[in-house]
């Protein structure tokens, strides 16, 4: 019999890749939920956002404990990103110069090395990590995140109930909700119910707080959600989704 395919738990509506990466982390029935629980997990998204062949070799043997140590270190850059996104949407600066000396710091230890690929007669470059300096390929990827971030286009989605980002590239960055078929539908919903002034029917409620929409991964936050919209909730003025 042949066995069925476990479905990915990863999110891909960030438009780039330190953005997926934040986003490995969301809320589902109102609590925190870890995506990548453990450093084999690290390795299956890196599979999954087609970056594995950066890392050689693909399979190590790492010394006892130094799994432990590199996966917190990429859990803390994620950490410092998450606090950093939230700063610069409040349109501060960021990063602040100890973590820019923090961030040479982490790219000296974790070095990669340039190789030239060939595929298709085309030339290029890319720098490739060992196993163990892994965390090297995440410092690496967020400074060039950062270098090329154009203000504006980093959002949070606007369901308050929800902690996922996304870079907005739409032409004229309209772009509300990390996910259309997600939050932006129950926004949709909810808002339409209230202007009625009568509740969300139960049956939606339960159907909400189980689903998790094929577009999106992610389990419903009710919990967050509903009271969001019962407080009258007016994103901007407009009741519309886009």
């Amino acid at each position: 019999m042949k066995e069925s395919k476990m479905p990915s738990p990863f999110l891909w509506i960030g438009n780039h890749w330190v953005v997926d990466f934040v986003n490995t982390r969301i809320i589902a029935s109102g609590s925190r939920v870890e995506l990548i629980p453990a450093f084999g997990d690290v390795l299956r998204w890196l599979g999954e956002s087609g970056r594995s062949s950066l890392i050689q070799p693909a399979v190590a043997q790492l010394p006892a404990g130094r799994e432990e140590e590199l996966y917190a270190e990429i859990l803390e850059l994620r950490t410092r990103l998450e606090d950093g996104f939230e700063q610069l949407l409040r349109g501060g600066s960021w990063p602040p110069e100890d973590m820019r000396s923090l961030w040479n710091d982490a790219l000296q230890r974790h070095p990669g090395c340039l190789q030239v690929r060939t595929e298709g007669g085309a030339f290029r470059t890319e720098r490739v990590y060992a196993l163990e300096h892994l965390p090297g390929l995440f410092w690496e990827e967020a400074a060039l995140f950062l270098q090329s971030l154009e203000p504006g286009k980093l959002k949070r989605c606007e369901n308050p109930a929800c902690i996922l980002y996304f870079y907005d590239n739409s032409r004229n960055q309209s772009r509300r909700w990390c996910s259309m078929a997600g939050c932006g539908n129950r926004i949709k919903v909810g808002l339409h119910y209230k202007r009625k002034k009568i509740p969300l029917p139960k049956e939606t409620v339960r159907h909400w707080s189980s689903e998790a929409p094929e577009s999106s991964g992610k389990t419903a936050d009710v919990a967050g959600f509903i009271p969001a919209v019962e407080k009258g909730l007016s994103l901007g003025g407009s009741a519309r989704p886009g």
